[in-house]
């Protein structure tokens, strides 16, 4: 059915006998016919910018037309001036969802602040080398397939869909050139272009924009054009409803032809979407609802596509409501047609849109407790018991962010520094602020932000929108999961939230309150007094600690409590500190009334002298700072320490391996660790090394990190390392830490012994002379206390047992050092790679379990080497080789003498010489 066969069109434009109106109607229905002309073959060009997507071209725009009589009867009242403004609405609402309906065409995308901003946030990495290389491209063709960047390609479909409703108002008064550089509009009337065209694209973008906001846009009716019937008025509330249910429901094989699947090729949602409307029918109205139904049943294969297909019918159940609860209250003409019939539940639906062979039954998981989830998700089931300290990073990191946006916004801005203040109220009560002068908040944004629980206030599409050209500018938002405030009701049940946005003046400071943590709903006001107003921009967040004086010792996650409060200002400093040290912003914090410290500054830490880094990450102004040994850390710091890159050749982190030629290592394996941060902020701690390195969180509370450190960037420092370290690798504990550790690393050192036997310490060469002459080798893990017993030979604390134990002829044992503890931010496989699956040792235990376990440390190294010496393979050894567990049972694991002559059982691995055509001789277990 053409739209001049609906029933709309006919009693609006359509032609009729003894027509009062003829001229004016002609004049309307001819400038529509002129205007639809020119759109088809603008809309024609759509799928080659939104390949795969459902048909928006000229057909859909007539289709709407048909719908309109199903949403409305014939005695609703559109007079022939709304059904121009509809249909014209029709026409353009979807048009900028093509290159085409650019003037210039890709490049004037391409030079637009929102466009760089959206590729920055889908490529944040690479988005200027995309950039540049789409320019190339388009210098040597400037239109959409000189374009060979898929990423482009991608980023492009998503911003002309993100835009094509804003896009849409400009359309209306954009001029055309035709091959002869003749100007024309798409509306070619001058004077229906002039009195409605403008309305016409306000209508047009309004489709895609929040409901509730029509009323505030087109509340008022607007009078009739001049030569035109005094009651062709023209209500644009009505009109832009009609248009957003119109659309929504417009939801059948029309726009998702089954011939031309083929063609189109949809891929991922996309190939849903036509799943699902390729088998709809036209829905009609009963009783007051729009009814759907499906030519052909869905299979359990098409399960997602029945789904996709209840989401949609529910989407277009929540216009009608919405829709008829504007009309209704505010006395405009209601639509016939105000909800869908099944969209309440799947298995009502299924009874319109059948499935076969399966039941749609929701069973996506449910919130009933909300509360309890946040206060759970928010707090210490996610970060942890006592790590109050999680509270003052999060709001930290909120702070700093907003103010970063303000920069990034407002590069002529003045930055002024975050502040941390403790004071005590009249009752005594200790309160915390974190404030800030960045971005800002007003009350809308309050409540779609910092109320919306894991909504991330500034994440891309927010701030594409609200704070254009920030992410072009190279704005990144610390947080990504839209809980960290929420933190704060670890400490506190009184929280107060004070904002203003840098788009509102003073008396529109946002104030939320929470008088009960998350117990009762807080109350959200417009600062009604010059007390509550903010002079500047930004946010302040103020709590009460829950638990007075211990809630301080809380707040720096201190096991003590801390009676000297005049200390304070120090400790929380210190921690201010180490919480968002690279953050790049200065943090000023002041304690009860006291000096105020500086806890971070702008120095950007690449810039820093190795040693003043140091003093940074580990407190410089502490009592520990004065002692011998951090003098000694600080040192080796500034000696060894050396920058490790990323992939782009940026420098993440600088490191040095904690080793002292004095101390055991693991002795202070807690007091000066690496430290990884993420934006700025500190999310996990590396033992062994010292010093810093940038990562990414991999969940909502930072502890697992992304560091971007590769394995040949992570081999190549260390073995700087080692070679730094040289001579002052004196004791033998020392060198076969190291060993241990670049056998981790997958770089063996051939130069040091990396385990011990009977006689000494033994090389990796020096361990394969050994193993030649032999048929088994045991393997025990027993290095911690050692002493040479004075006739030659090693003995070693035997824990399981208790007692001092001799090596036998055949043993070596491996350090118990800890693997390298930095290999947990390393990326990339290390260790061997073999095919281990249905593989046993004699006794029966997994091979490959063992092999996961142990193919990077000494032990497997040691397989490695004696399979070398032996000359078989290292499957073929492990396949001959025995695993002894020692345990309660009599005569379980291997045999060891003490040095009184005790026979002992202790854990390890029998490593047996495989022989030819001869079975594998036991160990003596």
């Amino acid at each position: 059915m053409s739209y001049q066969e609906s029933r709309t069109w006919q009693r609006t434009l359509g032609s009729r006998d003894d027509d009062p109106h003829a001229e004016q109607r002609q004049k309307l229905r001819a400038g529509f016919e002129q205007f639809r002309a020119r759109v088809e073959p603008l809309a024609s060009e759509i799928p080659l910018s939104v390949p795969g997507y459902t048909d928006h071209s000229i057909s859909h725009c007539d289709s709407l037309w048909s719908v309109v009589d199903m949403l409305v009867s014939q005695e609703y009242p559109i007079n022939p001036a709304e059904a121009f403004v509809l249909g014209g609405t029709f026409l353009i609402h979807d048009l900028g969802m093509g290159v085409s309906a650019y003037g210039a065409g890709v490049r004037e995308i391409v030079d637009a602040t929102d466009w760089l901003d959206l590729l920055a946030s889908m490529y944040p990495d690479t988005y200027r080398a995309i950039q540049n290389e789409l320019k190339r491209s388009l210098d040597d063709n400037p239109n959409w397939d000189g374009i060979t960047d898929p990423k482009a390609k991608a980023a492009l479909t998503a911003y002309l869909r993100a835009n094509h409703a804003d896009h849409a108002k400009a359309i209306m008064t954009q001029r055309w050139k035709t091959s002869n550089d003749e100007d024309f509009f798409l509306l070619e009337d001058a004077e229906l272009r002039h009195y409605f065209g403008e309305l016409i694209g306000e209508l047009a973008r309004s489709h895609w924009q929040d409901v509730q906001s029509l009323p505030a846009r087109f509340g008022k009716v607007r009078g009739a054009v001049p030569k035109m019937p005094a009651d062709w008025t023209v209500d644009p509330l009505k009109l832009a409803c009609i248009l957003r249910t119109s659309d929504a429901a417009q939801v059948d094989s029309r726009r998702a032809d089954p011939l031309h699947t083929p063609f189109r090729q949809p891929q991922g949602e996309s190939k849903n979407h036509w799943l699902f409307q390729e088998r709809m029918l036209m829905p009609h109205p009963k009783d007051g609802r729009l009814v759907y139904t499906s030519t052909r049943d869905f299979t359990i294969d098409q399960a997602s596509a029945w789904w996709l297909a209840f989401d949609t019918i529910q989407m277009i159940d929540g216009e009608l409501r919405k829709v008829d609860a504007i009309l209704a209250d505010l006395r405009r003409p209601r639509l016939d047609v105000r909800s869908v019939a099944g969209a309440d539940t799947p298995t009502r639906l299924s009874e319109y849109i059948r499935a076969t062979d399966w039941v749609p039954i929701d069973a996506r998981p449910v919130i009933n407790d909300t509360e309890g989830v946040i206060a759970k998700l928010g707090g210490q089931a996610l970060y942890g018991h006592r790590q109050g300290h999680v509270v003052l990073r999060e709001l930290l990191a909120n702070a700093v962010d907003a103010t970063r946006l303000r920069a990034a916004e407002d590069p002529q801005s003045v930055i002024q520094p975050v502040r941390v203040t403790v004071t005590q109220d009249s009752d005594g009560r200790f309160v915390v602020e974190v404030a800030d002068q960045g971005i800002g908040m007003t009350v809308e944004e309050v409540v779609n932000f910092l109320c919306a629980f894991g909504t991330s206030g500034w994440n891309s599409y927010a701030t594409r929108t609200e704070h254009p050209g920030a992410l072009a500018a190279g704005y990144r938002s610390t947080g990504q999961f839209g809980i960290g405030f929420y933190s704060v009701f670890m400490l506190a049940d009184e929280v107060t939230v004070q904002s203003r946005s840098t788009n509102v003046g003073p008396t529109e400071t946002a104030i939320l309150h929470f008088s009960n943590g998350l117990h009762e709903r807080p109350v959200l006001r417009v600062a009604n007094s010059r007390n509550d107003w903010r002079r500047e921009p930004g946010t302040s967040i103020s709590f009460v600690l829950r638990n007075g004086a211990q809630g301080i010792s809380e707040l720096v996650s201190s096991f003590d409590p801390i009676t000297d409060l005049s200390d304070l200002g120090r400790v929380l400093t210190g921690q201010t500190r180490r919480a968002a040290l690279l953050c790049g912003m200065q943090i000023l914090v002041q304690c009860l009334g006291g000096a105020e410290y500086e806890a971070t500054s702008v120095v950007p830490w690449r810039e820093m002298d190795p040693g003043i880094l140091f003093d940074q990450l580990y407190f410089p102004d502490t009592q520990y700072s004065q002692s011998a040994e951090y003098a000694r850390w600080r040192r080796n710091f500034e000696r060894y320490s050396r920058p490790v890159c990323g992939e782009n050749g940026e420098t993440i982190g600088r490191l040095s391996l904690n080793l002292d030629p004095e101390q055991r290592p693991h002795a202070y394996r807690g007091r000066t660790p690496g430290r990884i941060y993420c934006g700025g902020f500190i999310a996990n701690e590396v033992h062994d090394i010292g010093g810093v390195l940038l990562a990414e969180p991999d969940t909502a509370a930072r502890s697992s990190t992304r560091a971007g450190l590769s394995l040949r960037e992570g081999r190549r420092w260390f073995e700087e390392q080692v070679e730094l370290l040289g001579g002052e690798l004196a004791n033998i504990s020392d060198r076969l830490t190291v060993a241990t550790w670049a056998i981790n690393m997958g770089v063996p050192l051939e130069d040091q012994p990396f385990v011990l036997g009977k006689g000494g310490p033994l090389t990796p060469a020096a361990f394969q002379e050994w193993a030649l002459d032999r048929d088994r080798i045991e393997i025990v893990d027993l290095i911690g206390n050692t002493a040479d017993y004075g006739d030659g030979t090693l003995v070693f604390l035997d824990a399981s047992n208790d007692a001092l134990v001799r090596l036998g002829d055949d043993m070596v044992s491996c350090p118990s050092t800890e693997d390298f503890d930095l290999i947990r931010f390393i990326e990339g496989p290390i260790g061997g790679e073999l095919e281990f699956a249905d593989e046993f040792f004699c006794t029966g235990e997994s091979i490959q379990e063992w092999w996961i376990d142990s193919a990077t440390s000494v032990a497997g190294e040691v397989v490695r080497r004696a399979a070398a010496a032996w000359g078989v393979s290292v499957i073929d050894l492990l396949r001959a080789s025995w695993h002894c567990e020692q345990s309660w049972e009599e005569d379980s694991g291997l045999e060891i003498l003490s040095v009184r002559g005790e026979k002992l059982r202790v854990s390890g691995l029998a490593l047996v010489r495989p022989t030819a055509n001869s079975p594998v001789a036991a160990p003596s277990v």
